[in-house]
């Protein structure tokens, strides 16, 4: 029994998903058995559901958390449970057949640190972290915690060289057992595409959720007011959904 932890809460599906999901698929088709602990956003995104009618054992953590469950976690965050769901993953685990490896999906940098301290204790694991971000970095203790729980991972698998380097910058040591797991493209990586005419206009695409914070349109609509590209021919296509669309959009 293989068991995958997606610890992402902000959205239903995305980019960070893409790997783990991906696996699994090709996990079951080799004839292991997967489970996987995801939030029940209601309803349940497409894909979440193309996984559990795949063959993978889908559970599901409150989402968004309920009243009783909220006053629980002011009640024990001061014994150091920072992550709400920890006791569905108590159960997740302690399920039967007890998982042989736990891998844990992370949309940010690191995995909360109580759901670390939890898999050290018993569990075989690794870690996927997706993204980084420099206006982060953990104060003394908590980077003393997450250097000695990452330490006993059977790999840290950072998306990008870049995200590793961070990651070793904001907790002051190597990360030695840290290797790269590359996000799958969802674009044909050989296409034949002729060269535009002259007379049409520069055509270009911003393809992610729109979210300037992390994706950038901003940016791009920035430099494209510029009056250097004023007189210039060309058309800008956002593809995407998000929180901020009507702000892209105005």
């Amino acid at each position: 029994m293989i068991a995958i932890i997606s610890t992402m809460t902000g959205d239903p599906w995305g980019g960070s998903e893409e790997l783990w999901s991906r696996t699994a698929l090709e996990l079951v088709s080799r004839g292991h058995r997967v489970r996987a602990s995801v939030c029940g956003w209601r309803p349940l995104d497409r894909r979440i559901v193309a996984l559990r009618e795949a063959g993978i054992e889908i559970w599901t953590r409150d989402m968004p958390l309920p009243v009783w469950k909220k006053a629980w976690r002011r009640l024990v965050v001061s014994r150091g449970m920072d992550w709400p769901w920890c006791a569905d993953i108590d159960a997740f685990l302690g399920a039967t057949p007890r998982p042989d490896f736990v891998l844990v999906n992370v949309p940010a940098n690191f995995p909360p640190l109580d759901l670390l301290d939890r898999l050290v204790e018993r569990w075989k694991f690794a870690t996927l972290s997706h993204n980084n971000d420099s206006q982060w970095w953990p104060e003394d203790a908590e980077a003393q915690r997450l250097n000695a729980s990452l330490a006993r991972a059977e790999r840290c698998f950072f998306v990008s060289r870049r995200n590793l380097e961070l990651a070793q910058d904001q907790l002051g040591a190597a990360i030695a057992n840290a290797d790269m797991a590359r996000n799958p493209a969802g674009v044909r990586q050989d296409p034949e595409i002729s060269w535009p005419a002259a007379e049409e206009p520069l055509r270009m695409a911003c393809v992610g959720r729109l979210d300037p914070r992390a994706k950038g349109q901003d940016l791009l609509l920035h430099v494209l007011s510029d009056h250097r590209w004023s007189d210039r021919n060309w058309r800008l296509a956002f593809f995407g959904k998000g929180p901020m669309r009507h702000n892209v959009e105005r």
